[in-house]
């Protein structure tokens, strides 16, 4: 793989900017968000679901409610355009996460989201990689 090289740059604040900004407003109202889940925090020293870590220090926030708020202000700016639409989130969790996602939903009142717009899918284990250059995580 490789990265584009086609696309531009664009400068905070200038017209340009503005202009792509109200294009991705106009549209904000048709998304759908898909987080996938990763895994559980053992190698950070915690052994549940990382969505329920806190995002920062300041607001102790945890990291999937972080993610629900930012998709409860994109509704709010829908529906500031005159567009009232809840939208839908997509979490990709697997057999090691769904139960502790599950519960962090269930326990938060799934952050002021309403729980039809929230599918939690579960995905097969993939093969792992050791290290930087591709080689797979064997156990043998």
């Amino acid at each position: 793989p490789s990265v584009p090289d086609a696309g531009f740059s664009l400068d905070v604040g200038s017209p340009e900017y503005f202009g792509y900004e109200e294009l991705g407003l106009a549209e904000v109202a048709h998304c759908c968000f898909v987080i996938p889940a990763g895994g559980l925090g053992e190698r950070l020293g915690y052994s549940g679901t990382k969505f329920a870590l806190p995002a920062d220090i300041t607001s102790t926030c945890c990291v999937l409610g972080v993610y629900a708020a930012y998709i409860l202000a994109y509704e709010s700016l829908a529906a500031a355009r005159g567009v009232e639409r809840k939208l839908p989130l997509v979490i990709m969790a697997s057999a090691d996460t769904f139960d502790g996602i599950t519960s962090l939903l269930k326990e938060s009142a799934h952050f002021g989201l309403n729980p039809s717009q929230v599918t939690i899918l579960m995905q097969e284990k993939v093969v792992a990689l050791a290290d930087g250059h591709g080689r797979f995580a064997m156990d043998s």
